[in-house]
This record gives C-alpha cells, structure tokens and sequence, in this order.
C-alpha cells in the first residue's frame, strides 16, 4: 500500500513534479475503486522530502520526512502531493 521513489541528485521541487506526475499518471487509468468512500477509482497521495545529508543525521530522517508528509496529504484531502523539507523539522 506504500512505496519508496528514491531519487538521488533531485531537489525538492524537482521532487514534487515527478510526485505529481506520478499521481496523475494514476488517475488516468481510471481504476475502478468500489468500496472507496472517497473516489471511484484509485488515486494516491504523495508525500515528498528533501535533505541534504550531514554526519549527524540519521539514516531513517529521510523516511520520516516522506512519512509525515504523506500523512499530511492523506488527512488534508488524499489524492494530493504534499512536501517536507527534513531540515525545517528541526528548526
């Protein structure tokens, strides 16, 4: 039900088109969605991060970025792409 698109040399903004992308690539398939309460076919939500990797960072950050912010998205309105720029998370 999730999944990674990792891509190295992107910058956030770079990011958020192909998550875009992604998403209306998807709801062009119009994939019927009959037990959904919110839309008759499959659309997905898109959560995006950035950072740039310092010594003291953990591995996981990148994840949890992508994680929060897919989770923004799935609570605002779903089908939407929503981003997270992992180093504001600590300001």
């Amino acid at each position: 039900e999730e999944f990674i698109a990792l891509l190295p040399y992107t910058d956030i903004a770079g990011a958020k088109i192909i998550g875009g992308s992604m998403r209306e690539n998807i709801k062009k398939l119009q994939i019927p969605h009959e037990h959904s309460l919110v839309s008759d076919c499959v659309t997905i939500s898109v959560g995006v991060a950035n950072i740039l990797p310092k010594n003291e960072y953990e591995p996981g950050l990148l994840i949890d970025g992508a994680d929060k912010a897919l989770y923004e998205a799935k609570k605002e309105s779903r089908d939407t792409c929503k981003i997270c720029q992992v180093e504001e998370m600590f300001n």
